[in-house]
């Protein structure tokens, strides 16, 4: 009888333990959380090019002709099964060329998709730095270029720009959307955004994270060459004849896993306590 106890012991202790390994095993691309409340240290971020380290905050390019900078995670996040970040960010000193209405300062910022590299860097003079292969970024465009106008509603919107595996660019045949923003993100006021990602839609929010100004249909895992769902997260900024401060103030980046994840572990879980219970009854 002491025989049987201790085999439905053990067979319990299995049975907790297997339910224990599904439950880390449905979200094998979960990492730690990326949380910056500000930029006073910069432990794990590798900032590259003209970005740098302004006290607290992370300056991606200042108010300077042609430069462009970014900032990386610098270990993979996991983006195909879903993520939510969001981040604050104050655009300061606006100069340069005029864009298509009539106002100085860009080119803008963007949070990037990338699996190249934690030291991936766009062209300089060349818009936002984001001309990374293998990328999907979503612009913080300030600046409305007269030679695609249809593809920019004005000079303060959010846009989506993808090749796929291919080098990204900024122009026409990487567009996937755009939509105006209310907001003067150049107003040297601090503004607040969210980007949120499920396998099929990705949502933009800018100073509202109840309404998106912007929703776009588009999977990463078919998009990109991904690393088992992983990739690098951050962000980059520039300008070429327009310029101005792009800074990041605060960053916050999470997975989010599939519910069908959640569904099939709580299945299991379930299912391997009823066989418990099961095995409990017949000694």
């Amino acid at each position: 009888m002491m025989g049987a106890a201790r085999s439905c012991r053990s067979y319990a202790a299995v049975s907790w333990f297997a339910a224990a390994m599904l439950l880390a095993g449905s979200r094998p691309l979960q990492a730690v959380p990326i949380s910056f409340p500000d930029f006073s240290s910069t432990t794990d971020l590798n900032i590259v090019g003209d970005a740098a380290q302004v006290g607290n905050i992370v300056r991606l390019s200042s108010s300077s002709p042609g430069e462009r900078g970014s900032t990386w995670f610098r270990a993979k996040q996991g983006v195909e099964v879903g993520f939510d970040t969001t981040f604050s960010f104050r655009i300061t000193a606006p100069a340069g060329a005029d864009d298509a209405d009539g106002l100085n300062g860009g080119d803008g910022f963007a949070f990037v998709v990338q699996n190249t590299s934690d030291a991936a860097l766009g062209l300089a003079n060349s818009y936002m730095g984001y001309e990374i292969a293998n990328s999907l970024a979503v612009e913080f465009d300030t600046f409305r270029n007269g030679n695609f106008l249809a593809l920019e509603p004005n000079s303060n919107h959010v846009g989506v720009q993808s090749l796929g595996t291919g080098v990204n660019t900024p122009f026409a045949p990487a567009f996937l959307a755009s939509a105006a923003v209310g907001s003067n993100l150049s107003d040297g006021g601090v503004h607040t955004a969210k980007v949120s990602y499920a396998p099929g839609s990705l949502q933009i929010f800018v100073d509202d994270f109840i309404h998106p100004v912007l929703t776009v249909p588009v999977d990463l895992g078919s998009l990109l060459n991904l690393s088992a769902g992983t990739a690098y997260v951050g962000f980059t900024g520039g300008g070429a004849a327009a310029y101005e401060n792009h800074d990041l103030l605060s960053w916050h980046f999470a997975t989010v896993p599939e519910p069908s994840s959640i569904s099939l572990a709580v299945g299991g879980v379930l299912g391997l306590l009823a066989l418990t219970r099961r095995r409990q009854a017949r000694i």
